[in-house]
């Protein structure tokens, strides 16, 4: 795992994305996660990159903090209360706290955003299936 390089008495992270490891999300269906900037390392927000392959997604679920993302690359289709839009690079979405949401990767590269949240508890309720 890469180690990240605090700078100056004002501890700004320095680190290569590439080098971050990517897992699994368990209740994706081909989506896998990094975690940019996580809690230990900012106090406010957390940063996260999701790659979904073709046809790959999250199933309908809830969150009790909100998500500001921007699309880095690919297209998904993406379901956010009882709205569904299509969505590609440079895109930006926003998503309350507890309002339903689920993706779906259209291929034919694969989905990439970046996913800020707040560093608060967060609960997540699945609501449907991928």
């Amino acid at each position: 795992m890469f180690d990240p390089v605090y700078i100056g008495i004002h501890a700004m992270l320095y680190k290569k994305a590439d080098e971050v490891f990517f897992k699994e999300v368990d209740a994706g269906s081909d989506t896998e996660l990094q975690v940019l900037i996580g809690p230990e390392e900012a106090p406010n927000f957390c940063m996260r990159r999701f790659r979904m392959k073709p046809g790959g997604g999250m199933p309908e679920h809830t969150n009790t903090v909100e998500h500001q993302q921007y699309v880095l690359g690919g297209r998904a289709r993406i379901g956010i209360g009882s709205e569904v839009i299509e969505v590609s690079r440079d895109d930006v979405i926003f998503i309350p706290a507890g309002v339903a949401h689920w993706y779906e990767s259209l291929g034919p590269e694969n989905f990439e955003f970046i996913c800020m949240v707040p560093n608060s508890p967060d609960k997540i309720e699945i609501l449907g299936n991928c």
